[in-house]
């Protein structure tokens, strides 16, 4: 009975020490997951305005300060790559992208969808490599 016992309890500390190390772990990676979720916010609602063939520049030049603003925070969200001149390479053809997008801004959604689609394109193929 005294075996049962200590096994049980045995295995409910480690369930509980695995959850732990788990909880820490995911917390870790928090700020690139968000900084990512908020350029996949942006960019997604742009696809959006396309779509339905509603694009205010106002709204559009939102999403595409906060690409830009979130585009500048990869460096600092991911710095384990803050040396690795290809990753930078990556940031800095996103942030390109995003730049050509901005100036001028375009009035019509046929002109934003090109450039909206580049900067989708500038994301997955660093994603593609990094991720």
């Amino acid at each position: 009975m005294r075996s049962l016992i200590l096994l049980v309890l045995g295995i409910a500390i480690g369930a509980i020490a695995a959850f732990q190390v788990g909880s820490v772990w995911h917390q870790r990676d928090a700020y690139p997951r968000g900084v990512m979720a908020v350029m996949q916010h942006h960019l997604g609602a742009l696809h959006q305005e396309i779509v339905g063939n509603q694009c205010p520049i106002v709204q559009s030049a939102l999403h595409l300060d906060w690409l830009q603003r979130m585009a500048g925070a990869i460096p600092g969200a991911l710095p384990q790559y803050g040396h690795d001149e290809h990753f930078q390479n990556f940031v800095h053809r996103l942030q390109g992208e995003i730049r050509t997008t901005q100036s001028p801004p375009p009035g019509e959604c046929a002109a934003l969808e090109p450039r909206i689609r580049a900067i989708g394109g500038a994301c997955e193929a660093c994603h593609a490599e990094y991720r």
